[in-house]
């Protein structure tokens, strides 16, 4: 069952939720994080242990439209992962996902 809308972390913020920008109808919320971490043990192993640094790029886009009568959200994102010396490591994974909800009338919808 989803969250109702006042629930924690659900309901609007004004001074930190993100604006976005207006595309037509639809609003973008663009966003980008980086982390560097440094692993001492890249492969796990007991012996020959080898360490590494690497930067993770997590670039994210969602498209959005609150109506009263329809709801609809596309996002993507996608995580990259570099390692300085280790770059046969190196990987990237990405996601898509959509969802709609159009209301019909007295208390029905789909979704």
């Amino acid at each position: 069952l989803p969250e109702p809308p006042d629930a924690a972390g659900n309901r609007p913020q004004p001074g930190y939720d993100p604006l976005g920008v207006r595309v037509g109808a639809f609003v973008l919320y663009p966003s980008l994080s980086a982390a560097v971490a440094y692993d001492s043990n890249v492969f796990a192993r007991q012996s020959n242990v080898e360490d590494d640094l690497s930067l993770t790029l997590r670039p994210a886009i969602r498209l959005s439209i609150d109506h009263p009568s329809r709801t609809i959200s596309l996002s993507a994102d996608s995580e990259i992962r570099r390692y300085a010396e280790l770059t046969r490591q190196n990987d990237e994974q990405y996601r898509a996902d959509a969802q709609a909800d159009f209301n019909l009338g007295d208390q029905s919808g789909i979704a």
